[in-house]
């Protein structure tokens, strides 16, 4: 999350990693393309990863994944951390020792203190509805370059039908704002509704805190959106002093919404699977850390019965501008697009990055030091599972990221992201087989 210095329209290079599949046209080509660095290994993992968080400020970059143990069932949150702008890395520290923590993320901020959050979730009785699942929130920070981590401190406490998932998580950059996301089914969202989100239903309440003081005390939970899209990942930004959320919103056709607050459920069956529209949504607060009416990015009117599992990506720089890359199936436009907005509230014309369809997760975005925004997703080829970033900027020449990553999960697990440098480019990070992987582009 860097400064933009001016908006200019956009002109995208594909950044490839299979080149037998077709670039979109480039207006303008630069002369020299990006320099590819790496792949440099991260860490080895003790057993299966997922769950990945990249961030990078100076010299630092923070790379967070989940390890999971399947012979006990326990997560391990890890975190591991270069001070060389990520040629090498200190050995990887767990985090978070709850048995069930898991869904982290890590923020590198402009001191170099590390600010990380995790999901601790557990199966519990509640006494009205039966089995349900409590989630807790956590946070925590690092002052000496990710060695040692201080005692996790709770956000809120959700207890949901179903499972607390997805989370989001981002700071400004000094630390001082912190936005925390996620989705959940309460009971009371349960009785509310009407059963208007009982399971079959796909939806789930959206709902965000905000931090003034650095994470050391939140705001109590705020509702963004009853109609959220049941586990299409959600963002989280900082732009500027505004805190933001981005999600996908889960609509029933031609059901009207209201015109103020947040918007609210509307019924339907118990257990059906209602025809709905799921398009991507921007909600900013004001400086006080309160929410506003979320905003549609653009009306794609992707109709679906039944949830999607790819969620939008978003990144800000310290000028607030907000930059959103997301995929519809929406009927004439299908594809991978971009769109970016100074206010929250209009966005440019959304650009046709790819017309592919990513494997199930989340777009990922971010922006770099010279204002350039990196958009990064996985798809499959017939050698298996690839990341394509694509470059937003005046124009750059493709070039290849990584050879076709065999071992590479095909999920909405979300093992892979990218974060924007400094002084221009972008580092690449992702689960290989039991590997963890990190790559530099740099113009």
């Amino acid at each position: 999350m860097t400064r933009r210095r001016a908006h200019r329209p956009a002109v995208l290079a594909p950044i490839l990693v299979s080149l037998a599949m077709a670039a979109l046209p480039v207006a303008t080509l630069a002369a020299d393309p990006p320099t590819v660095a790496g792949p440099v290994s991260v860490a080895t993992l003790g057993f299966d990863g997922y769950n990945m968080d990249l961030s990078a400020a100076g010299d630092v970059v923070a790379v967070q994944w989940n390890d999971y143990d399947g012979a006990t069932a326990t997560e391990h949150p890890t975190i591991a951390v270069s001070s060389d702008g990520g040629v090498t890395f200190d050995a990887p520290v767990v985090f978070a020792d709850e048995p069930f923590s898991a869904f982290g993320h890590v923020q590198v901020l402009a001191d170099g203190r590390l600010l990380a959050s995790v999901l601790e979730y557990d199966l519990i009785e509640d006494p009205e509805f039966g089995e349900a699942w409590k989630g807790v929130m956590a946070f925590t920070t690092s002052s000496d370059g990710g060695a040692t981590f201080v005692p996790l401190s709770d956000l809120s406490e959700v207890t949901g039908q179903r499972f607390i998932y997805p989370t989001a998580m981002a700071a400004s950059p000094d630390g001082r704002i912190v936005v925390a996301a996620w989705q959940d089914m309460s009971p009371a969202d349960w009785v509310d509704a009407g059963e208007a989100s009982a399971p079959g239903d796909g939806r789930q309440p959206v709902r965000a805190a905000v931090s003034l003081d650095g994470g050391v005390s939140f705001g109590a939970p705020q509702l963004l959106d009853a109609q959220g899209c049941g586990g299409c990942l959600v963002q989280a930004v900082v732009a500027g002093d505004r805190p933001g959320v981005v999600y996908r919103s889960a609509s029933l056709v031609d059901a009207p919404a209201a015109s103020t607050g947040p918007r609210r459920p509307t019924a339907v069956g118990p257990g059906s699977a209602p025809e709905m529209i799921v398009d991507p949504m921007v909600i900013l607060a004001d400086a006080s850390g309160t929410f506003g009416r979320p905003v549609a990015v653009h009306p794609d009117g992707f109709t679906v019965t039944g949830m999607p599992t790819t969620g939008p990506g978003a990144a800000a720089g310290l000028d607030g501008r907000v930059h959103i890359a997301w995929w519809t199936g929406a009927e004439g436009r299908s594809g991978t697009w971009y769109a970016s907005s100074d206010d929250g509230v209009t966005f440019s014309e959304p650009v046709l990055l790819d017309e592919a369809e990513p494997v199930a997760g989340s777009v990922e975005v971010a922006v770099d030091g010279q204002g350039t925004a990196w958009v990064l997703v996985q798809q499959l080829t017939d050698a298996g599972a690839t990341l394509r970033l694509w470059q937003v900027t005046d124009g750059a020449a493709p070039v290849e990221i990584t050879d076709a990553a065999t071992d590479m999960m095909p999920s909405d697990d979300d093992g892979f992201d990218v974060a924007g440098l400094d002084a221009g480019g972008a580092i690449v990070a992702w689960i290989d087989g039991k590997d963890v992987r990190l790559r530099r582009v740099v113009p």
